[in-house]
């Protein structure tokens, strides 16, 4: 009978549509990361060190991810940027 409820739950479903909406956010990212990471590399090869602003970039969009997965396998009930503010991601 609990399973019955569930499915008509509107709270469920609208958290359904938030799930679809960060995995498109997430495979837009994993599309993204290749450049990121060949523009690192490029900035080792040809400077020694890495790009200090791609760094700081590259680890807060790490906590974004980490914060969009803590939401998607139901860790947390706090939606990820841009419903909370991205420096919140970033303090998880």
């Amino acid at each position: 009978m609990q399973a019955n409820t569930s499915i008509k739950s509107v709270s469920i479903w609208i958290r359904f549509i938030y799930m679809l909406l960060f995995l498109f956010v997430l495979n837009l990212v994993s599309a993204i990361l290749p450049f990121l990471i060949l523009l690192q590399f490029l900035s080792v090869v040809l400077t020694g060190e890495p790009n200090r602003t791609l760094t700081v970039f590259c680890g807060s969009l790490a906590q974004y991810v980490a914060s969009t997965l803590r939401f998607l396998t139901y860790n947390s009930e706090e939606k990820p940027f841009p419903f909370a503010d991205w420096s919140s991601s970033k303090e998880q």
